[in-house]
């Protein structure tokens, strides 16, 4: 065999040496290199997993959001136009109060008024009452010349 080695050039010392290299360096590397650089590897998995797992239920709660601020929009919007029919309902209710409230005025107005003029009325006839028969006695004096005229007399065919 050392003859067979020998036609091909190499050296059994030198080959064994370098195995022994080869060994010695694929430890050295396996204990202070591959080990640690495995463990940063698996410690960036599992930041990257866990980022992909964080932005997954980011997505999701980002949808949930969506969702609900769509809900809860819908809701405004609803409550929204609720509320204005509430308030054009208030405002008709109270445009319909204050209607009542200046028809009572007028009315209570006008029956002042009525009682004004009634009250006028019956001064204006008291008052006519008193003066007529004067009047009249003066009329009747112009008419029929100065002739002595009784006003109780005048007073009597007044109140017939």
């Amino acid at each position: 065999m050392e003859k067979l080695l020998e036609s091909f050039g190499i050296d059994y010392k030198i080959l064994i040496a370098q195995i022994i290299n080869f060994a010695l360096i694929f430890f050295l590397l396996y204990k202070f290199l591959f080990n640690p650089l495995k463990k940063v590897i698996e410690e960036r998995k599992k930041k990257i997993y866990d980022g992909l797992k964080k932005w997954q239920e980011s997505e999701k709660l980002i949808r949930r959001v969506k969702n609900l601020r769509s809900v809860i929009l819908k809701k405004v919007s609803e409550e929204r136009e609720k509320a204005l029919l509430e308030i054009e309902e208030m405002k008709r209710k109270r445009l319909e109060e204050v209607m009542q409230e200046i028809s009572d005025m007028r009315e209570k107005m006008i029956s002042n008024l009525n009682k004004e003029k009634e009250l006028l009325e019956q001064k204006f006839y008291a008052e006519l009452n008193e003066r007529l028969p004067h009047i009249l006695l003066q009329v009747s004096k112009k008419v029929f010349g100065n002739k002595e005229l009784n006003e109780d007399f005048i007073k009597k065919m007044l109140s017939k």
